[in-house]
C-alpha cells in the first residue's frame, strides 16, 4: 500500500491538512490503494483532530517521531528519515512508495479557465 505522510507541528498545520483532506474528498475515487502516515513532531502529541480528518479519505495511523533534533531545517530533516524509515519497515519486499506531503506544498487557489475566476479551498 502506498503512503502519504502529512508532518506536522502546529494547529496551523492541521487546520490546512483539513482544508486540502475536504478538497480530496470531492475528488474522484483513486486507482490505487493509500494511507495516510500522520508524523507528529518530537514537539507536539499525535493529533486526533488530524486522524479523524483522514481517515474521512483513507485509513490513517499515527507516528510520533522520536528523533530529537529541532530548527528548520534540520528538524524537519530528521522528521522526513524517521518517518520514511518507519514506512520502510512495513513494506519490505512490496514495491510501494511514500510521498512526503507538507502542508503549505498543495496550493489554496485553483483557477477556472471557463469563469476566469479563482476559488479559494479555504
Amino acid at each position: 500500500m502506498h503512503t502519504i505522510i502529512l508532518p506536522y507541528f502546529s494547529e496551523a498545520e492541521v487546520d490546512r491538512y483539513e482544508r486540502i483532506l475536504d478538497h480530496m474528498l470531492t475528488m474522484d475515487a483513486p486507482k490505487c490503494e493509500f494511507e495516510f502516515l500522520l508524523s507528529a513532531s518530537p514537539r507536539t502529541e499525535p493529533n486526533d483532530r488530524l486522524m479523524r480528518s483522514a481517515s474521512r479519505v483513507a485509513p490513517s495511523r499515527h507516528f510520533h517521531c522520536p528523533s530529537q533534533v529541532f530548527g528548520y531545517p534540520f528538524g524537519a530533516t530528521a522528521m522526513f528519515w524517521d518517518s520514511m524509515r518507519h514506512v520502510a519497515q512495513g513494506s519490505e519486499g512490496r514495491n510501494d512508495f511514500a510521498l512526503w506531503m507538507e502542508s503549505d506544498m498543495c496550493p489554496r487557489l485553483r483557477f477556472h479557465p471557463r469563469s476566469a475566476t479563482i476559488k479559494s479551498f479555504a
